[in-house]
C-alpha cells in the first residue's frame, strides 16, 4: 500500500463566512461557512440532505453566488463558471446522445478550440485512465451506468482545470459498481493529482476517498460543524483502521444532526 504524497500547504479554495438563503422570507440554507482547501488535495463533503452541500458545490462551480461571504480559487472571487473547475454530476443527462463516448470526452475541448490532434492525444489518455479505450466509439445508451459515470470523470479530467467538483456521482449506482469505481477514482486522483471537492451523504465512501472529510449540520442555518482528517494509507479497503475511523465519523455525523459538540475526533484513527 502506498501513502499519497504531501499535498500543497497553499489553500487552492477558500470559503470566507459564506451564507445562503433562496430568499429573504427564508431562513438561511447555511451560514458562516469558512473553509479551505489545499491543491492536490482530495477533500469530501458530508452531510444530510437540505444542509447545503450542493449549493456549495454550485457556488463553487460559479452556477449561484453567496448571499454573502465569498469563494477564492487561488486567490480569485469566484463570479462565474470557469475552465480551473470543471465538474461531474450524479446523473448522466450531460452526456450527448448522439456522441461517441470519444467525443464526449473530447467536446469540452472541441468548445474550447483545441485542435483535433491535441484532442484525440488528451482524449486518449483520460480514457485510458478510466479504462474505457476499448469503448471509445460506443454511444453513451450502448454503455452501463458504471460506464456512463466513468465518461463523466474523464471529461472532467481531459481539460487543464485545477478541480474537480463531483456531485455524489456514484450516488445512482449498485453496491458493487459504487465499490469498484471508488477505488478507481482514488487510483486516478493519486496519479492525476487533481484537487477533488467531493459531495456524499455516505461515510464509508468518504472514508474509502478523502484526505479530511467536512461534516455539515442539519439545515436550516446549516453549518461546518467538524474537519476530520483521514490519514490512512492508500488503496483503502474494509479493516480495523478503516472501520474504526467510520465509526468515528457516524459519531461525528449524529452529533452535526443534533447540531451539538462531539469529542474532539480530527485525529485520524
Amino acid at each position: 500500500m502506498t501513502v499519497p504524497p504531501t499535498t500543497s500547504a497553499a489553500p487552492l479554495l477558500q470559503v470566507r463566512d459564506v451564507s445562503y438563503s433562496y430568499r429573504s422570507s427564508l431562513p438561511p440554507v447555511m451560514e458562516h461557512v469558512d473553509l479551505s482547501i489545499r491543491s492536490g488535495e482530495f477533500f469530501v463533503l458530508l452531510g444530510p440532505s437540505g444542509c447545503g452541500k450542493t449549493t456549495i458545490l454550485n457556488q463553487v462551480a460559479g452556477f449561484e453566488r453567496p448571499t454573502a461571504g465569498e469563494m477564492l480559487v487561488a486567490g480569485e472571487r469566484i463570479t462565474a463558471p470557469g475552465p480551473d473547475r470543471a465538474v461531474v454530476f450524479q446523473g448522466h443527462e450531460s452526456l450527448l446522445g448522439w456522441l461517441t463516448v470519444r467525443q464526449n470526452v473530447e467536446f469540452p475541448l472541441k468548445v474550447a478550440g483545441v485542435g483535433t490532434a491535441e484532442r484525440r492525444r488528451r482524449g486518449q489518455h483520460v480514457l485510458e485512465l478510466v479504462e474505457l479505450a476499448h469503448q471509445a466509439d460506443k454511444l453513451p445508451h450502448e454503455l452501463s451506468g458504471g460506464m456512463k459515470q466513468r465518461v463523466q470523470i474523464a471529461r472532467g479530467l481531459v481539460t487543464d482545470s485545477r478541480m474537480l467538483l463531483m456531485d455524489e456521482p456514484f450516488g445512482a449506482l449498485d453496491a458493487q459498481t459504487r465499490a469498484s469505481l471508488q477505488l478507481e477514482l482514488s487510483s486516478i486522483w493519486e496519479r492525476e493529482r487533481r484537487t477533488v471537492l467531493f459531495i456524499t451523504h455516505d461515510i464509508s465512501e468518504a472514508v474509502i476517498l478523502a484526505d479530511r472529510v467536512g461534516v455539515m449540520s442539519a439545515g436550516p442555518r446549516a453549518y461546518l460543524h467538524s474537519v476530520v482528517d483521514v490519514d490512512l494509507p492508500r488503496p483503502r479497503r474494509r479493516g480495523p483502521e478503516l472501520n474504526a475511523l467510520v465509526d468515528r465519523l457516524e459519531a461525528t455525523v449524529t452529533a452535526a444532526k443534533a447540531r451539538r459538540p462531539v469529542a474532539d475526533l480530527t485525529e485520524a484513527a
